[in-house]
């Protein structure tokens, strides 16, 4: 997951000192931020100076739990006149987990094994790449609406049916793999709603 959080002056100073404190749950590992940041238990703060109409970003990348749920976060930002932060805003964030990802995962390292392992003709290395594509893109946007599982579930399917399709030396042990774990990702969304 990747949090990006921007901001711009509005206001007449030079060099406006802008503080952003972003409060990360206890379950969350931060992977990466962007630019330097002092971090102190569970808070990353940046300091960012902008002139009158800049604007600037600061963002972290983050590993979420594997457990389904909602995680809450809150940046607080802030902005210094006469020596003294005053609080400016405070912004929510709320982020749905799922435990599909791990599921992708698999499937996707399995799918990978498969790929040089099928010949290119009667399509079969095509499927193969459809089926890991479906999972690529599942895995950096995950469905938010009941029509957007939907239509996940359908591609889902396709794809295990895509993979029940390939042959060739270990191929089945790694299609079995991918189906199971996919199948498991259609179970999840199918649980969450469809329309």
């Amino acid at each position: 997951m990747a949090v990006e959080i921007k901001v711009k002056s509005l206001v007449v100073p030079l060099d406006l000192n802008i503080g952003i404190d972003e409060i990360i749950p206890n379950d969350v590992t931060v992977l990466s931020i962007t630019p330097v940041a002092t971090v102190s238990g569970g808070a990353v703060s940046w300091i960012v100076v902008l002139d009158v109409g800049e604007e600037t970003g600061v963002r972290y990348t983050a590993q979420l739990p594997a457990t389904q749920g909602t995680i809450h976060t809150d940046a607080d930002i802030t902005y210094l006149i006469r020596g003294i932060y005053r609080e400016f805003a405070t912004i929510g964030l709320d982020i749905t987990t799922s435990p599909a990802q791990d599921d992708l995962a698999t499937a996707k390292a399995a799918i990978s094994q498969i790929i040089p392992l099928v010949p290119s003709k009667g399509g079969q290395k095509s499927k193969a790449q459809n089926a890991l594509n479906a999972v690529d893109n599942l895995m950096n946007n995950a469905p938010m609406t009941a029509v957007d599982r939907a239509d996940t579930v359908a591609n889902l399917l396709k794809a295990i049916d895509q993979l029940t399709q390939l042959s060739g030396p270990n191929v089945p042990g790694f299609a079995s793999t991918a189906r199971t774990a996919m199948a498991r990702v259609v179970i999840i969304y199918s649980a969450q709603g469809l329309n």
